[in-house]
């Protein structure tokens, strides 16, 4: 008999061993970062269509300095052009774009993800 409770005994343990385990664990029980919509103006830095990853330099206002971030640019993303609706190929390096980009995650995990681009191009001069 005593070898028995000696069993139960562990099993016991090991139940609630593996349940403190799981419990300590993050998960269902840890809510996600919210995710950020930041507002940025800079300048076109790279492009890269095939991938559908833009970089632009813009001056982050925490740090007082120029920084250079690059972000995803997928189907759903809107590229307005003086206006008119584009795709990512209308982009070129060296203009000046704004936006929207929607960070999800924090450090290694970050992943920014362009919601809107606005193109404002100089017009062509007159003859």
């Amino acid at each position: 008999m005593n070898l028995e409770m000696t069993s139960s005994a562990h099993m016991f343990i090991r139940v609630v061993a593996g349940l403190m385990i799981v419990a300590g664990l993050p998960g269902c029980s840890e809510k996600p970062s919210e995710p950020d919509i930041l507002s940025l103006s800079g300048k076109v830095i790279d492009l890269d269509v095939r991938k559908g990853l833009i970089s632009v330099e813009y001056e982050n206002e925490k740090r007082k300095m120029k920084v250079t971030d690059t972000a995803r640019v997928t189907d759903a993303t809107e590229i307005h052009i003086n206006g008119v609706l584009g795709k990512l190929s209308d982009v070129k390096v060296g203009c000046h774009v704004r936006g929207d980009v929607l960070v999800e995650g924090k450090g290694a995990q970050r992943q920014p993800v362009v919601l809107r681009i606005y193109v404002e191009t100089a017009p062509a001069p007159s003859p």
